[in-house]
């Protein structure tokens, strides 16, 4: 379920910094975005796991 959440949220950056919001996923995949190649996938993961325990957290 987090892949699932996580690509969508990678799919609709550009409509959400359209509409003038944002969410913690979103800065950080721009963030992401600006790293070494090598490190993006361990970012990543360690998004997936954040963004997830913030969901069921709430």
């Amino acid at each position: 379920m987090r892949d699932v959440q996580f690509q969508y949220t990678q799919q609709h950056i550009a409509d959400i910094s359209f509409l003038g919001q944002s969410s913690m996923v979103a800065e950080h995949l721009r963030r992401i975005e600006k790293q070494d190649e090598a490190l993006k996938p361990m970012l990543q993961n360690a998004l997936k796991d954040t963004s997830a325990t913030a969901i069921t957290s709430a």
